[in-house]
């Protein structure tokens, strides 16, 4: 007896993404997967990431000027207000779920090479720039700061590769995942989607250990033949996928829903409904774009669309 083909999910998909691709914004609607350009970025050499406020048309953007920094800019349309221009390396701006604030990572800019690498920290900032607060002491790795719907708590990634939830209010820090990266909440506040590997204790460590490689070292280690040099060239290419995890945040209990080990270090998205996920797969310069269905694993290919993912909204 013949196996039944796997339903078709993409046409199920509601809602519209919306993605990066090099200094524009796209957008793909569903179930139509009509794709058209939202936003360009003219008068910057990067687009970083992105936010888009909850219940308005903003944005929250991250651009590069290569010779000055980082800048975080509020877009009202084509409507340009620059919040924060400084000489600092700043990720991943997110509105608070009552657009009052807004939550990013900072870490001091330093061009030198043997200090590429530093911990970044949590700050909370008001939409005209005007307060500007740091919230946690915790060295944080470059992933997304994470809102809870009840607008009080955030997740994120430390740089020894754990996920820990603070506490605005309270300013209590507590972890919750050992080993895993790139929060993503469900809209209900019910579950944490993240990324993380099923391998020893001793891997775990040495993943650990080279999150926090300089760029100066890795470099050095490229041009070595030794055994401890290569093998940092190895995990180099083995830390860039990863497969994704389910949290329950109210038993503590962790599901693994993939079984591929290619999805790229960036985390994932919940679908409006909460009945999917999508994650930028394996292919680092097209960023091909999947959607894994939460309740059975199974996933599908977007082939309309690449870019690097930013949000999944309601239409």
């Amino acid at each position: 007896m013949n196996k039944p083909d796997a339903k078709n999910i993409s046409h199920q998909l509601t809602g519209f993404i919306e993605f990066v691709v090099g200094r524009t914004i796209q957008r793909a609607t569903f179930p139509s997967h009509k794709t058209e350009q939202v936003l360009e970025i003219k008068e910057y050499d990067y687009l970083l990431s992105f936010d888009l406020a909850p219940n308005r048309g903003d944005r929250l953007i991250e651009t590069l000027n290569i010779l000055e920094g980082d800048s975080i800019i509020l877009s009202s349309g084509n409507q340009f207000q620059v919040i924060f221009d400084k000489d600092f390396f700043t990720r991943f701006s997110s509105f608070s779920p009552t657009n009052k604030e807004f939550s990013y990572l900072y870490s001091k800019y330093d061009r030198a090479l043997e200090n590429w690498v530093k911990p970044s920290y949590l700050y909370l900032a008001s939409l005209d720039g005007k307060t500007n607060r740091k919230v946690s002491d915790l060295p944080l790795s470059y992933y997304r700061p994470v809102w809870f719907p009840d607008g009080r708590r955030i997740a994120v990634t430390t740089v020894d590769y754990a996920i820990y939830i603070v506490d605005i209010e309270s300013k209590t820090e507590k972890k919750i995942i050992d080993f895993g990266a790139g929060p993503a909440i469900s809209h209900d506040g019910k579950y944490i989607a993240f990324l993380s590997k099923d391998v020893s204790e001793a891997k775990k460590e040495q993943i650990r250990a080279y999150r926090n490689i300089t760029e100066a070292a890795y470099l050095e280690a490229g041009k070595k033949n030794d055994p401890a040099s290569k093998a940092i060239v190895v995990l180099a290419t083995e830390i860039m996928y990863f497969d994704i995890y389910l949290y329950d945040i109210e038993t503590g209990e962790t599901k693994k829903l993939t079984h591929k080990e290619k999805i790229m270090d960036q985390g994932v998205l919940w679908s409006p409904d909460g009945k999917y996920l999508a994650y930028n797969d394996e292919g680092l310069m097209s960023h091909e774009i999947y959607i894994v269905e939460v309740a059975t694993g199974q996933q599908e290919k977007l082939t309309s669309i690449q870019g690097e993912l930013m949000v999944w909204r309601k239409n």
